[in-house]
């Protein structure tokens, strides 16, 4: 929600108490977009939302509200995003069928077989060597 009064954009009390100014806010989900974007910082498994807080010279807090207000998100939730687009595409790319499953999760940044399951289940709907076979029907 925008307040135009103090020019911050505000949550409602429910979800925090804390505001944001606009202009910060914009800098950050750019930022951000450039992460996932550019240096696809979702293949790095290990990646945490403290490195990206420390990458972007922020804190925790506004970090949060920028996921939750610009992506609808956190921060497991957008990294398991990208990484299922990833696989997505490794999984529908004739170049990369030679790969196993498991090589797709670690190359899309997945940590866990389990946790890709789970991640690509909930976001596609089906499992990955099902995703797979549709596609190259």
């Amino acid at each position: 929600m925008y307040d135009n009064k103090s020019h911050t954009v505000r949550l409602p009390q429910s979800a925090s108490s804390y505001s944001i100014p606009p202009d910060v806010a914009d800098q950050l989900y750019d930022k951000i977009l450039e992460k996932l974007t550019v240096r696809k910082i979702y293949r790095q498994a290990d990646f945490t939302a403290a490195q990206l807080v420390r990458e972007l010279q922020t804190n925790n807090r506004y970090l949060a509200i920028v996921l939750r207000e610009r992506f609808g998100k956190n921060f497991s939730q957008l990294m398991n995003e990208y990484r299922v687009r990833e696989a997505c595409f490794l999984l529908r790319d004739r170049r990369y069928t030679h790969l196993t499953i498991e090589q797709v999760a670690h190359q899309a940044g997945f940590g866990t077989r389990q946790s890709f399951h789970k991640a690509f289940r909930q976001q596609m709907g089906c499992l990955p060597n099902d995703y797979r076979n549709h596609q190259n029907q």
